[in-house]
């Protein structure tokens, strides 16, 4: 093994590399936090030192030559293994923010009341909680765990379920007609249904329940979280997971419509690497979503 790379200035491989991704000098210079002067003399000194020309003139802009091209695909793959040789160590640091990513309707309603309890079960774990629906890519997003509500099995990754995705329909109570105990299937064909993105979730319940509802109407939201606190605010009927707002029944801030809460196959997952499991900080994280989802499960095993 040589004791010495036989490798050009990474300052100036650098400028090259934002210049022919952006080809054009000024935004690779403010990409880098320097001058398009600094920009052209580093790469002028790139070419110097491989003896080729890697950018040709072309009217007010540039073009990669030939040679450019290759060099600047090459480099590309180059960085993408030391990104992910540097993402693979600093997965291992002990000392920085375990990263969580979950969607905002759970963080939210279910994990952020909560955590003051994982606060003092592990003090020495520091969180960085991030609201995303999209699927993350553990290779390339610098994300530890994600908690997903869906049917698991996603490749690559354990998928833990540690919750039950129940759906239960809820309103504000003052919606109801004076004297009535709670929400009844009766009462969805005169309220106002709220739907998250499209009518799916709702066909797929009132037909698992066997119920004749015409649930093509009401209002579109597209975000879940936005459904929940219309019904808070008696814009009409929401279709949740219970888990989310089960305090909010029990503290009377929304009725349910009882004895019909299905559970779908649905639930939700704990998602991770296999490789991260043992991990200390991610292992206490982990440990701590199973103990609180017992927790509210009471007796009842998460199916």
């Amino acid at each position: 093994m040589p004791t010495r790379w036989d490798l050009p200035s990474l300052t100036s491989v650098k400028a090259f590399e934002a210049a022919a991704r952006n080809l054009n000098m000024s935004r690779a210079a403010d990409e880098l936090n320097v001058t398009h002067a600094a920009v052209s003399q580093q790469v002028r000194a790139l070419e110097r030192w491989l003896g080729v020309r890697l950018f040709t003139r072309q009217g007010k802009g540039i073009m990669l030559t030939p040679e450019g091209t290759r060099y600047a695909e090459q480099l590309s793959r180059s960085f993408e293994v030391m990104e992910q040789a540097s993402r693979e160590a600093r997965r291992q640091s002990t000392t920085r923010p375990l990263e969580v990513n979950t969607t905002t309707s759970f963080a939210s309603r279910w994990l952020v009341p909560r955590l003051g309890r994982f606060q003092m079960a592990a003090p020495e774990v520091e969180l960085r909680i991030s609201p995303s629906r999209q699927l993350v890519d553990f290779d390339r997003d610098p994300v530890d765990v994600a908690i997903r509500y869906g049917g698991g099995g996603w490749p690559g990754v354990i998928s833990e379920r540690f919750m039950a995705g129940r759906m239960v329909a809820v309103c504000h109570p003052d919606l109801l007609p004076a004297g009535t105990k709670g929400l009844t299937p009766a009462h969805l064909a005169n309220l106002t249904l709220l739907h998250d993105a499209d009518y799916s979730e709702w066909e797929q319940w009132v037909l698992e329940n066997g119920w004749d509802i015409d649930v093509r109407q009401g209002l579109v939201f597209g975000m879940s979280t936005l459904v929940v606190e219309a019904a808070l605010s008696g814009q009409g009927v929401a279709l949740t997971v219970e888990s989310l707002v089960r305090r909010d029944v029990e503290a009377g801030r929304l009725t349910a419509l009882h004895d019909a809460g299905r559970e779908y196959a649905s639930g939700y997952y704990l998602v991770y690497r296999e490789q991260d499991a043992a991990r200390p900080n991610l292992a206490a994280f982990l440990a701590w979503m199973r103990a609180e989802a017992a927790r509210e499960a009471g007796d009842d095993p998460v199916r």
